[in-house]
């Protein structure tokens, strides 16, 4: 499985439509493979959205999430995960051992059911 997350320094970014650099993982459901930095040049959602279905990505973890690039990102059939935030490793290992909904990690200021109805947009998949 190929997941990504949106970074600032060691963070998770707060917002990934504006994002810099994305951190790609490759891992096997319980343990990572590899990673690997990757830089965001342009910010424009369609160009965003591409660029991260290019990459193979199947999970997006990631802070806050404008509507039209969840959208775009779930008819990619690419499982969003929003509004999570704290270290990028903290989060990658929650969400390879089943965590990450633990409230520890929901971005500042936000609530479960805000995170569950940005996830919940038609596409191939059901996020959250």
């Amino acid at each position: 499985m190929r997941v990504a997350i949106p970074v600032s320094e060691e963070a998770v970014a707060t917002t990934i439509d504006f994002a810099h650099e994305i951190l790609v993982v490759d891992c096997d459901h319980v343990r990572e493979l590899r990673r690997k930095r990757h830089t965001l040049d342009d910010g424009l959602p369609t160009n965003l959205a591409h660029r991260i279905a290019r990459l193979g990505i199947e999970v997006l973890i990631c802070g806050a999430i404008s509507r039209t690039l969840a959208l775009m990102m779930s008819k990619a059939g690419i499982l969003v995960i929003p509004l999570v935030s704290g270290p990028v490793d903290e989060v990658l290992a929650a969400f390879l051992e089943n965590r990450i909904e633990d409230s520890r990690f929901l971005l500042s200021g936000c609530t479960e059911g805000d995170r569950q109805r940005l996830a919940q947009s038609p596409g191939p998949h059901r996020a959250g």
